[in-house]
């Protein structure tokens, strides 16, 4: 049995319990497979958000308990939180911390490629502490714009590679909550049709760092110069489609942004060979004449 916040407030309003509501409200081009995703993805919190950490308890497909620590101005306040997937388009949490329980009931719609998706924060207390409501659901607020800020930018860049012609594993089977606990899996599927890139450039011209080929999908790549010696990594980790253009290097792989997996180098160029040239998955490097030529498409398999 899964109960609805509306048994929920009917249960605790028994008990004494009064309840105020708020509404937060986000519209974006993705899809309700990408809101479906984002919601359920729990590993990425950890690594995306700042002011919050997550230790799990019980993981399922359709629900997850957790101790979650979230952080308000100074302090950091420990709660249980249960969360589960109604349906693939509806998610509902429940909280308490202090005097006050916490539903949270968050639905979304797709028209024509644009997702609106509409949360619902049903604050209870006691009838004696309603009048400080009203502060309680403006930290709520700000703590939804803060989630957001980080979260709708993951929703429309997997909605960027869509418009190219990408889409994912969880479309048609949906995106479990145990089911993206697997951080190796991968879950882009890139277009049958998409175009190979190609890349020249003289070796001098080459700065030293980052310089970014082709697009930042599977046409393309980044090149990490340290001397002459040229490192060649994806611009996308093929697990959930993140861009690794700003990722930070740890160690000899980069980090993904979102849930921290370490993607190691395709290969690495030692740029003062006078003639040399490198194959792997489905990439080529060439230097030769002074030049660094690039070229394929990235397959991760």
């Amino acid at each position: 049995m899964k109960s609805s916040a509306e048994s929920m407030i009917s249960g605790l309003q028994e008990l004494g319990f009064v309840f105020t509501s708020t509404q937060q409200i986000t519209e974006g081009e993705y899809l309700s497979s990408d809101v479906e995703w984002n919601y359920n993805d729990l590993p990425h919190l950890c690594e995306v958000h700042d002011l919050a950490e997550r230790v799990e308890g019980v993981i399922a497909e359709d629900y997850a308990a957790s101790i979650l620590v979230q952080k308000v101005g100074p302090f950091e306040l420990p709660m249980s939180l249960f969360n589960y997937a109604i349906s693939r388009s509806e998610n509902f949490y429940f909280t308490s911390f202090g005097p006050y329980v916490l539903l949270v009931q968050t639905k979304w719609t797709t028209k024509d490629q644009t997702t609106k998706v509409v949360t619902t924060y049903f604050l209870g207390s006691k009838k004696i502490l309603k009048i400080s409501h009203k502060l309680v659901h403006s930290l709520l607020a700000k703590n939804y714009r803060n989630l957001m800020k980080d979260d709708i930018p993951m929703r429309s860049r997997r909605g960027s590679l869509r418009f190219r012609g990408y889409t994912f594993t969880g479309d048609s089977s949906g995106n479990g909550f145990l089911e993206l606990f697997n951080l190796a899996k991968c879950g882009v599927v890139a277009p049958t049709d998409l175009n190979s890139f190609t890349w020249e450039c003289l070796i001098s011209a080459v700065e030293q760092g980052t310089t970014l080929a082709g697009s930042n999908d599977n046409s393309g790549v980044r090149l990490q110069r340290e001397d002459d010696l040229l490192t060649v990594f994806p611009r996308i980790c093929m697990h959930a489609g993140a861009s690794l253009d700003l990722a930070k290097i740890d160690g000899s792989c980069i980090k993904c942004p979102w849930h921290g997996r370490l993607i190691k180098p395709i290969f690495t160029v030692n740029l003062a060979d006078d003639t040399k040239i490198y194959e792997s998955k489905g990439l080529r490097v060439e230097v030769k004449n002074s030049m660094l030529f690039v070229s394929g498409l990235f397959n991760s398999e």
